[in-house]
């Protein structure tokens, strides 16, 4: 759940690279100091890497299913990966597991919340929640 969470909302809106020499990308020429622009939003959202790109389906990661290289990178890639990913997805498991099982969360307002691509990816407002204990 965590996996497919991250796919549809990275914690990075997007990454920008500087061209350190002239490249081909996709049929473009990108020449020597280039800035490139990576949104994760439209790569993790590509029908040309995720079959209902659009679905959340938590299904997509199960039983160590991973997807093509270069494909999902929701804490970036190479020497400028986040130092920080391996605990966080240590952490988001382990307390999205522990919430579920003590309690039950329901979102109580209709409005549909939207991300906002800033820095970070973060949402339009702070939707209501009510959080009850399991009995």
């Amino acid at each position: 759940m965590v996996e497919e969470t991250l796919r549809l909302y990275s914690p990075a809106f997007m990454t920008g690279r500087l061209a350190q020499r002239t490249h081909e990308i996709c049929g473009t020429r990108v020449p020597a100091g280039a800035i490139i622009l990576l949104p994760y939003w439209l790569l993790h959202r590509s029908p040309r890497w995720w079959k209902q790109p659009e679905v959340f389906d938590p299904a997509r990661f199960l039983n160590g299913a991973e997807p093509e290289r270069l494909t999902y990178l929701p804490f970036g890639v190479g020497r400028h990966v986040c130092i920080g990913a391996q605990l966080a997805m240590s952490e988001a498991v382990l307390a999205t597991a522990r919430l579920f099982r003590q309690f039950t969360v329901e979102m109580t307002s209709t409005r549909k919340v939207l991300p906002v691509g800033t820095l970070s990816t973060r949402p339009d407002h702070s939707p209501r929640f009510v959080i009850t204990l399991r009995t």
